[in-house]
């Protein structure tokens, strides 16, 4: 038996599912790589919040970024600052 879910389909059941689906306070970010993203993107533009962003080695489609830079501005996005910092070359001090 197939199922026919696409990403899309399957971001609006699991925003739903967490009970996100009409948070204002929630703002979805979908990173997709390919066309079969492109039904996620949909349903956050439907949304009318979120943001889709297609991650690509093409450059000059709109929401379109280098794949290495797309996946560090995702991960400085979403995680605190603190975790960013390189760790110390220092030893402690005894």
């Amino acid at each position: 038996m197939q199922v026919d879910w696409g990403k899309g389909r399957a971001l609006s059941h699991m925003l739903k599912a967490l009970s996100l689906d009409d948070c204002e306070d929630v703002i979805p970010i979908y990173l997709g790589d390919d066309r079969t993203d492109e039904d996620a993107f949909k349903v956050l533009k439907q949304r009318g919040s979120g943001f889709g962003v297609l991650i690509s080695n093409k450059v000059g489609q709109p929401n379109t970024l280098p794949a290495m830079h797309a996946y560090t501005l995702a991960i400085q996005a979403l995680l605190p600052s603190h975790t960013m910092q390189a760790p110390s070359t220092q030893q402690p001090q005894h």
